[in-house]
């Protein structure tokens, strides 16, 4: 029996010794870990194409710039996220680093509901009712809002748009634009010529219930 007990114990010995020098080996290794690559993946859920990569490869850069040789455990990932996040078409960021020493960045873009037209500047009104300046390569298909003088008034005509879409005559796919004026909205039904005069006020309601 006592051989026993020793013999456990010298077991009991060398298996916390093999594990001590797993984790040291280990430590040593990620102590020197280098990203050996950048993966990045863009989620755009109304299938928008909002965020590129000439967007985001200046924070990458100016980022890994300031990191300079940092190894991956040090790299703060989360000055990284909140850098991408502060991009006018990014609206979530995760920044991590996998077992294959690679940087990897996730990006969901923020979707928008129409197009604003300011003078000479075109604008993108997000579900979120903030107004953008357009991406250049952006290319979306959604109503033209018109007749607005400022990104106040801008985000007004989008939160009015979500209630002329509550009345289920118009949508997505079947307004082409919405023009703000003095006292009326004036909305130009898709493929057809001719445009339909609401009030801009209490009685928008009433007056979609009477184009139901």
């Amino acid at each position: 029996m006592r051989k026993q007990r020793i013999f456990g114990v010298i077991v009991a010995i060398l298996l916390l010794a093999s594990a001590l020098s797993i984790r040291y080996l280990s430590m040593i290794h990620w102590d020197g870990a280098q990203f050996n690559a950048i993966d990045i993946s863009i989620q755009f859920p109304d299938n928008q194409t909002l965020v590129f990569n000439s967007n985001l490869q200046p924070v990458i850069n100016t980022f890994l710039k300031e990191q300079g040789d940092s190894n991956a455990l040090k790299v703060n990932a989360f000055l990284l996220e909140t850098s991408l996040e502060a991009l006018p078409y990014v609206a979530d960021a995760q920044v991590y680093w996998n077992m294959d020493q690679r940087l990897k960045i996730t990006l969901v873009s923020k979707q928008v509901k129409a197009i604003v037209m300011m003078g000479s500047t075109t604008f993108l009104v997000t579900t979120e009712n903030e107004v953008l300046k357009k991406p250049a390569e952006a290319i979306v298909d959604v109503p033209v809002i018109t007749g607005v003088k400022d990104s106040s008034e801008g985000a007004d005509v989008g939160v009015t748009l979500d209630r002329i879409y509550l009345s289920k005559v118009f949508n997505a796919d079947n307004l082409a634009q919405l023009d703000r004026r003095k006292d009326h909205l004036a909305i130009v039904p898709k493929g057809y010529n001719h445009t339909v005069l609401v009030n801009s006020d209490k009685r928008l309601k009433d007056d979609l219930k009477k184009l139901a």
